[in-house]
């Protein structure tokens, strides 16, 4: 089939339910076909299945522009779509939300952000229609959005509920003017507010540990620390987040108050991977993979995720300046010490779905901040790490006593 005639009827096969599964035709290149095939695990069952594949290896062999109707809200539609592509988004929305209140108005914000990536014919008048529901559902539900919020924090709540609704003001007028760079810069102070909110009302983990890991040290929320690097003036600020890894931020802060990183040297592979390997490995034991699945409570251990079947994980490796633990003795523990920063770039290193081949098998614990990523670029190879500071967050690390068993079946 000729490209003109493909192009042609492209609206009107989008425009017809679609199998489960959608593969490429033999007539198109080979190498189209393949990188579609390779990567259509990406893709769960449903009308929309297989979609995204399809659109963008037509995009890469025949030039489909991505504005024709259909193809855009196909790729949103695919099932990754909804998981975070910053750092600044992984950490907002894998604070555990227990408030049903405060949770929809999270919900309705992650909505209207999604409906703004729309990349042509945004629905304003609909983001301003939840704006006002949000707005609506804060004075209305005061109290309730309020609730678990301790008593020496009410006020400090206060602040952060006239910080939402200013924000969410200022998103309106953007929306009238139909201005999408203003109305995303609200939008996103909006969803920071509401994280900070969150984390007020959540100021310990909502779950408990498994018993055999319960004697190990485990971070209960969330901390900053940095760290600074030879012949590079300004520190590495990273945010390590225990709702999602609390064991792995639980060992690796103890390991930085205990000086453990201190004189480490830098090992740099194939320019994307930071490596930080301490000359003196402590003698804790490995510790256990630990993974938390996108929209659940609790982390899994010992449990690689397989992204195939639609398991992605709430901190994804997919993301520039992702930090996570290298693997210990095998692919289900931890290093006791070894960490790695992960300088993902999207359009080089992912597959068709825009993810990192490598997703889920490591334990990532935390990101470096949006302000340190100089710092990671200027970062080389055999450079020495020359001190290393908790700025907050220290007194959340519970040093549980004794000594837990690891290693070993589950």
């Amino acid at each position: 089939m000729a490209a003109s005639r493909v192009r042609a009827r492209l609206p009107s096969l989008l425009g017809r339910p679609l199998p489960s599964k959608l593969f490429l035709p033999n007539r198109f290149p080979r190498f189209a076909r393949a990188h579609a095939a390779k990567n259509r695990g990406f893709d769960a069952p449903g009308p929309m299945a297989g979609l995204s594949s399809v659109a963008l290896a037509m995009v890469m062999t025949l030039g489909v522009p991505l504005g024709i109707p259909g193809v855009s809200h196909a790729l949103l539609s695919n099932p990754n779509a909804g998981m975070a592509r910053s750092a600044t988004a992984a950490l907002r929305r894998a604070v555990p939300v227990m408030n049903d209140k405060l949770g929809t108005v999270q919900t309705e914000l992650e909505r209207a952000q999604y409906l703004l990536r729309f990349p042509n014919r945004k629905p304003w008048g609909q983001m301003n229609s939840i704006a006002n529901q949000v707005l609506v559902q804060i004075e209305a539900n005061r109290d309730g959005v309020l609730q678990g919020v301790p008593d020496e924090k009410k006020e400090e709540a206060e602040a952060i509920i006239k910080k939402i609704t200013e924000n969410i003001d200022g998103m309106q007028v953007a929306l009238v003017g139909q201005d999408s760079d203003k109305t995303a810069t609200y939008l996103a102070r909006a969803l920071l507010a509401t994280s900070d909110l969150e984390m007020l009302e959540m100021p310990s983990l909502p779950y408990t540990l498994p018993a055999r890991y319960a004697s190990l040290p485990y971070l209960q929320g969330r901390a900053t620390v940095q760290m600074t690097f030879e012949g590079i003036n300004d520190p590495l600020n990273v945010i390590i987040d225990g709702y999602s890894a609390p064991l792995t931020c639980g060992n690796f802060l103890k390991n930085l108050q205990e000086g453990v990183y201190k004189g480490s040297k830098v090992s740099i592979s194939d320019k994307t991977t930071v490596f930080v390997r301490p000359s003196n490995t402590p003698s804790t034991p490995s510790l256990p993979l630990e993974v938390r699945l996108k929209d659940e409570l609790r982390p899994e251990y010992r449990q690689p995720l397989d992204i195939t079947n639609g398991d992605y994980p709430a901190l994804p490796l997919s993301i520039y300046g992702a930090v996570a633990m290298a693997h210990g003795s095998e692919d289900t523990l931890n290093a006791p010490a070894e960490f790695f920063i992960y300088k993902f770039d999207r359009a080089s290193m992912g597959g068709l779905g825009g993810l990192s081949f490598e997703e889920g098998q490591f334990s990532v614990f935390g990101y470096v901040t949006e302000d340190s990523q100089g710092v990671l670029e200027a970062i080389t190879d055999g450079a020495q790490v020359s001190d290393t500071n908790v700025v907050t967050g220290s007194e959340k690390l519970i040093q549980a006593p004794g000594t837990a068993e690891i290693v070993g079946p589950e």
